[in-house]
């Protein structure tokens, strides 16, 4: 969203993620803006122009290569979405590997210290 104030200068810049030298196009979808295409500048600049005094301008920006972005974050959703079901999976089997807790516990210890025994000895 870019909004000129009540000043002079119809010309400005907007800060952007995008690197320099990246090709945008800018689609108005609310105000008084224009469509227009732009080069990025230095450290993500890119300048617009706005008219009218107290104008705003709501745009949508697309980059020369937006379908393959959308492709690639497709494959990555789905990526991170098959790990999460493997993580959860995985501790499924963990947490029921481990015995039950009872209020009971019956514990075994011989009264021999090798463990052996002959039929029917108590």
């Amino acid at each position: 969203m870019v909004y000129r104030e009540d000043n002079e200068q119809p010309e400005g810049t907007i800060d952007t993620w995008l690197p320099e030298g990246k090709k945008v196009t800018f689609t108005p979808v609310m105000g008084s803006g224009k469509k227009f295409a732009a080069k990025v500048g230095a450290q993500g600049k890119v300048s617009f122009e706005l008219n009218d005094k107290n104008s705003f301008a709501f745009y949508q920006l697309r980059s020369e290569n937006h379908e393959n972005t959308i492709n690639n974050n497709g494959i990555m959703i789905k990526s991170l979405r098959f790990v999460f079901l493997a993580l959860f999976v995985a501790l499924q089997f963990v947490a029921y590997g481990q015995p039950a807790e009872r209020l009971v516990q019956v514990q075994v210890t011989p009264d021999h210290t090798n463990w052996l025994y002959k039929p029917g000895e108590k």
